[in-house]
C-alpha cells in the first residue's frame, strides 16, 4: 500500500510538471532531483531577463528618486548584457534550443499588473 501511495504521488507530480511554466517545472524537477532541460533553462533565463529589463524601465519612468533611477539603469544594462551573452553562447556552441522572443505568461502577467498600478 505504501508503495502504491508513493507511485501515485510521483505520477501526480510528473503530470503537474508537464503543465507548468518553465520556472515551476524547474522547481518541481529540483524537488524531485531531476535536472531541468537546457531549453527550460534558456526559456526561464530569457523570460526573467526581459522581465527585469521592462520592470526596471517602469521604475525609471515612475520613481523620482535618483538612486532608484540609477539602480534601474544598472539592472537594464546588466540584463541586456546577460541576454546578449546567453544568445552568443547558444550560437557559438550550436546548442539546439529556441530563444523565446517574449517573456513567459507569469512574468508578463506580473509586469502588466505593475504597468497598470497607480503611479505615485
Amino acid at each position: 500500500m505504501k508503495k502504491f501511495a508513493i507511485m501515485t504521488a510521483f505520477a501526480l507530480l510528473g503530470g503537474a510538471a508537464l503543465a507548468e511554466t518553465p520556472s515551476e517545472k524547474i522547481g518541481v524537477n529540483s524537488a524531485l532531483g531531476i535536472a531541468p532541460t537546457t531549453q527550460d533553462f534558456v526559456t526561464e533565463a530569457t523570460s526573467v531577463g526581459q522581465f527585469e529589463i521592462q520592470s526596471s524601465q517602469i521604475a525609471q519612468d515612475r520613481d523620482p528618486d535618483q538612486a532608484t533611477k540609477s539602480f534601474a539603469q544598472q539592472m537594464i544594462t546588466d540584463h541586456q548584457k546577460l541576454g546578449s551573452e546567453l544568445k552568443e553562447l547558444v550560437k557559438s556552441k550550436a546548442i539546439n534550443v529556441t530563444i523565446p522572443d517574449a517573456m513567459g505568461r507569469s512574468d508578463q502577467s506580473t509586469l502588466d499588473e505593475a504597468q497598470n498600478a497607480e503611479r505615485r
